[in-house]
């Protein structure tokens, strides 16, 4: 406000003809600009609590029963597929079956960086976690996360592979939770994982 004042005051001078007033008006009014801008900044600036972040992306990913698998192939090319949603490790950890034989198995090799993708069956928000895959061939963690139902498209147990995705960031929007994005970019809002 000191600033304003300054300014103004120095208008009401009649710009002065000397250059000193012509510099400091000119100082003045670039100062008012830069705080001007830094404090919008500042209002936008988005502080959401992590317990608020994890407790709304968990409600997402909980409603719904498939989600977007995301890979990249050997040239590039990405693909998504549609899959049955495990239950949510207390790290974020997300777990899916698959045939060792698919495609995505390959992709993951090739590439481990993978992008799953869950919508609120409502449309009111969606959570999108970047990360790792890896293979497991664990016979324990799969006869853990073994579904009955799935007898019907693994014909020999040994095609069954499981892949566990290692977080590393999430951007996440819930308009039920007040987790909105941007107002003028609409990006979502980005939460890192530690130690990942």
């Amino acid at each position: 406000m000191l600033l304003l004042f300054l300014f103004i005051k120095s208008i009401s001078m009649s710009f002065a003809s000397n250059v000193f007033s012509r510099v400091f008006l000119f100082v003045l009014f670039v100062n008012f600009l830069l705080i001007g801008n830094l404090s919008a900044q500042n209002i936008k600036t988005i502080n959401i609590e992590d317990e608020t972040l994890a407790f709304a992306a968990r409600s997402i990913i909980n409603s719904t029963k498939y989600c977007a698998l995301i890979t990249i192939d050997s040239v590039g090319e990405v693909h998504a597929r549609m899959m049955e949603v495990f239950p949510l490790g207390d790290d974020f950890t997300i777990w899916f079956g698959t045939n060792v034989k698919s495609r995505k198995v390959q992709e993951v090799r090739n590439n481990p960086k993978v992008t799953v993708y869950y919508s609120n069956p409502d449309g009111s928000g969606y959570v999108t976690v970047f990360g790792k895959a890896q293979l497991i061939d664990d016979a324990n963690e799969k006869s853990r996360l073994w579904k009955k139902e799935w007898v019907n498209y693994f014909t020999d147990k040994k095609d069954f592979v499981l892949l566990k995705l290692i977080p590393q960031k999430m951007e996440i929007i819930s308009y039920k939770h007040g987790i909105n994005g941007d107002k003028e970019t609409w990006r979502a809002v980005n939460y890192e994982f530690k130690n990942k």
